[in-house]
């Protein structure tokens, strides 16, 4: 399929050489000038839609190598054909500034940078509304199980604006993993109204060494001895927020669960789910030689275990 090389240099009007700081001030400056809600020109929204577009590539570093090796060979206005497999070029990147829509990008930008469904990066949504107020930027803030029960100051930046301030939040001891935060005006930047809009920061839980989510409880993994879960035990047990003493009682299966209420994690309307503790029966790798002198003691006196492949 042919297509016309677009020149996102002369979109945006700066030499191929422009620092990251040029290229902002000159999108920021046509962004104003062309936003529809501005600029009542027939045009303008196709124009406000190329320069979204070439300021998306060219403010990303990987995406603009990989367009000024592109660029080489054309100049603006002529015809080409894409080079096969250009399109995984951009997986994964898809329009990301204030006011860009990717499903309004051009042909060419599809055929070089459209490869890959929502953005990688961890933001959702980022766009504006076109035509009435800016939509908030979309985050989404990855957060352990102790950051939810007991709260955190995280402290972040936004992925594809690494130039911004370092952004604090304050999450609240029995957040519910999933709740959504607003920030105000620390989200993108609208270039008509010169600031920044809300920022909604999803907390998205991440997996965890120690305890494993199934709804709102939590799955431990507690390794047990064979004559602690023939005889029964006290054992002590790490709680995300604390320490309690499990009690095992005589003849524990392995794989049996103890559960433990209201120490899970944070629930909508309140409350906590349970946290169940899995027992694992474990045998030493290397058995001491008294050890294998009970175990043949054990092994004359146990009564045979019925195995399922038996009569």
């Amino acid at each position: 399929m042919a297509l016309r090389f677009q020149d996102y240099y002369q979109t945006l009007g700066v030499e191929r050489g422009a620092s990251a700081d040029e290229l902002k001030r000159a999108y920021r400056k046509l962004a104003r000038q062309w936003h529809p809600d501005v600029n009542k020109a027939t045009n303008a929204d196709a124009k406000f839609k190329q320069i979204n577009e070439a300021y998306e590539v060219l403010k990303d570093a990987k995406k603009r190598g990989l367009y000024d090796r592109l660029g080489e060979n054309w100049r603006a206005g002529e015809e080409f054909t894409p080079p096969q497999g250009a399109g995984n070029f951009g997986r994964g990147f898809r329009g990301s500034g204030a006011g860009a829509d990717a499903s309004g990008f051009s042909d060419f930008f599809e055929a070089f940078f459209g490869g890959g469904g929502a953005h990688a990066a961890g933001r959702s949504g980022r766009r504006s509304a076109g035509r009435g107020a800016p939509r908030p930027t979309s985050a989404v803030l990855p957060v352990t199980v102790e950051e939810v029960v007991r709260g955190a100051v995280r402290e972040f930046r936004l992925p594809d604006d690494p130039g911004a301030s370092s952004i604090s939040l304050k999450i609240q001891p029995l957040s519910v993993p999933g709740t959504v935060l607003r920030l105000a005006k620390q989200g993108d930047f609208d270039p008509l109204t010169n600031a920044r809009s809300d920022l909604l920061v999803t907390l998205e839980l991440i997996e965890h060494p120690r305890w494993r989510p199934q709804g709102d409880d939590l799955v431990t993994r507690v390794e047990i001895a064979p004559h602690e879960a023939v005889l029964g035990a006290k054992i002590d047990l790490r709680l995300v927020d604390g320490q309690a003493t499990l009690s095992v009682p005589p003849g524990t299966q392995n794989g049996a669960r103890l559960r433990l209420r209201s120490q899970g994690l944070p629930k909508r309307g309140g409350g906590r789910g349970d946290l169940h503790a899995e027992m694992a029966i474990v045998v030493p790798r290397e058995a001491s030689e008294r050890e294998r002198e009970l175990y043949a003691e054990l092994a004359k006196v146990s009564a045979p275990i019925r195995r399922g492949s038996e009569g």
